[in-house]
């Protein structure tokens, strides 16, 4: 450490510890884009509001601010003297993540709509803010478990992409081996 002085103001300069900026926090940013972009594109093919892009910014912020926690300060921090806590960082995302999502969420009569929408860019950001943290495993794996399929989805009329398949027809998505009454399913 190197102090200087400017005016009255004693300044410590980090020579010593810069930044740790490489491609392994490229792998961790390219890995929150692909999963956060893989659960926006299914938002996506199922024509939501909140689809591709927005899911995208979402991991990738998350995870950008987990780095940013994780690596951003190591310039300024002296050891012993400033303890750094990365989880108040996630804290924080998921926190202003549910702000996101209440704003999604709308009640009218006995209807819920947007539930969904803000539930997965919920999970968008703990994906985004798992690979951040440099939790591949994990981040895959909620990633995978979001495309889980549910027996009351229902996949675009028209849609001219292939059908996973866990789905029969475009007019109800049973689960595997399951029949429905408008196709042989």
């Amino acid at each position: 450490m190197s102090p200087f002085t400017v005016g009255s103001l004693h300044l410590v300069l980090a020579t010593s510890t810069a930044n740790v900026e490489g491609w392994r926090q490229l792998g961790e940013l390219g890995l929150a884009l692909v999963l956060s972009a893989a659960v926006g594109l299914e938002r996506e093919m199922r024509q939501k509001s909140a689809g591709l892009r927005t899911h995208t910014l979402v991991g990738v912020g998350a995870a950008l601010f987990m780095l940013i926690s994780k690596y951003g300060f190591n310039d300024v921090l002296e050891p012993g003297r400033v303890i750094v806590d990365p989880s108040r960082v996630a804290a924080q995302i998921v926190t202003g993540v549910g702000f996101l999502g209440a704003g999604l969420i709308f009640v009218r009569g006995g209807s819920v709509r947007g539930l969904t929408t803000a539930a997965s860019i919920w999970v968008t950001a703990a994906i985004g803010a798992g690979a951040g943290a440099g939790l591949p495993l994990l981040a895959t794996a909620t990633g995978a478990i979001s495309w889980l399929p549910s027996p009351s989805r229902k996949w675009p009329a028209g849609y001219p992409g292939p059908r996973p398949p866990f789905l029969s027809c475009g007019s109800v998505t049973p689960m595997a081996g399951a029949s429905c009454a408008t196709c042989s399913g």
